[in-house]
């Protein structure tokens, strides 16, 4: 696939420019970074005390009838999804598909700008590609021969069943969001096909020649779920499973495929968590190590067109800028964790002040 190239050289006043503009965007990092993390090891405490409520607190039922005995409880049970035989039906293309979940997904071919810099000079290159999601080719650095459309034939849909249930037991409507679908339709035969449009492969496409596609080419799929014996975990209220309210206040709701005891359950949860946690946590500690690596832009933009010199003080401040940037984020853990582990929480602080002495010493030499 050919993809178009264009390179401009960057001057020193520009390079300066887009430097001391870092510094503006440096700060604004570090002030998301550490409110993320704030937000992020606070949601941890509060999930930790969720699972431990979950584990202290379920009870595995059956599901074959309801039984009273066990109303305004969390629980767990393992039972067919059913969703009363319903069909759902894309009238626009007459796809129709017993399912709890059916979706269209339509595609346009466009142009997408990608960006590569360093201190001579910015790259600009551009691909052509399949997106869901409209590209906006009014921002592109280099518009000219790289338009896209600006809106779609058709949008993105989703049919749901009215009615879920496991067992004898409702499912309430929060349940919908956690069904997703794993199988594609392949045999569109039967489906309204507009004008101009064609079915290839999986998809109707309006390309002349979907092997080769050009800009602004359309191409539509549909997919749906495909459900059979699944675990739920939620609180029941008389007929239906509901999400369950913790003491924290969190609202928690789970369905799996398959039967698994109420264990494996509460280990996904947990996993998903941790998941997250560590998620937000590199991004967190990413957004610091950026933010103020950026401040030190200017300094070596400066010494840049210096050969040799430029090259040490550029890896200086970048060591720098990751050695503060990660000291503030272990800081913001440290503080967030240490009322509630001790333990855990002095070893980062321990590490913080490590890190803070490494800083000062490259400072020093700096200097020198």
């Amino acid at each position: 696939m050919k993809v178009d190239t264009y390179t401009e050289k960057k001057g020193f006043l520009t390079n300066m420019k887009n430097s001391i503009g870092g510094v503006f965007a440096g700060i604004i990092m570090i002030i998301i970074g550490i409110g993320l993390l704030i937000y992020n090891e606070r949601q941890n405490t509060i999930n930790i005390k969720d699972v431990k409520e979950l584990r202290e607190n379920y009870t595995e039922i059956k599901s074959d009838e309801i039984d009273k005995n066990n109303n305004d409880k969390l629980v767990v049970t393992s039972n067919t999804l059913t969703y009363n035989e319903e069909t759902l039906i894309d009238e626009t293309f007459g796809i129709a598909t017993k399912t709890p979940l059916l979706t269209r997904t339509v595609e346009v071919y466009q142009w997408e700008e990608t960006e590569t810099s360093d201190n001579d000079s910015t790259t600009y290159n551009y691909n052509k590609k399949w997106s869901s999601e409209l590209i906006d080719s009014n921002k592109f650095n280099h518009k000219e021969g790289h338009t896209n459309p600006n809106n779609k034939p058709y949008e993105d849909k989703s049919y749901e069943s009215k009615v879920l249930k496991v067992g004898a037991y409702n499912l309430a409507s929060c349940f919908r969001g956690t069904i997703s679908t794993n199988t594609e339709i392949t045999e569109l035969t039967a489906a309204t096909i507009p004008s101009g449009y064609k079915v290839y492969k999986n998809y109707l496409t309006n390309s002349s020649d979907p092997e080769k596609p050009e800009v602004g080419d359309v191409r539509i799929s549909f997919n749906y779920a495909t459900y059979n014996k699944v675990t739920v975990l939620g609180k029941t209220n008389n007929e239906t499973i509901e999400e369950y309210t913790t003491k924290k206040k969190s609202k928690i709701y789970y369905l799996v495929q398959d039967e698994h005891d109420a264990e494996y359950v509460i280990n996904e949860i947990e996993k998903n968590n941790n998941m997250w946690k560590w998620i937000l946590r590199a991004i967190g500690t990413l957004l610091e190590i950026v933010g103020f690596s950026a401040f030190f832009g200017p300094l070596a933009t400066l010494t840049s067109y210096v050969p040799f010199f430029g090259k040490i003080v550029k890896g200086i401040t970048g060591l720098l800028g990751f050695l503060i940037g990660l000291a503030v984020s272990l800081l913001v853990i440290a503080i967030s964790w240490i009322v509630f582990r001790p333990v855990l929480g002095i070893c980062l602080l321990a590490g913080v002040i490590l890190l803070i002495v490494l800083a000062k010493m490259l400072v020093s030499k700096k200097q020198q």
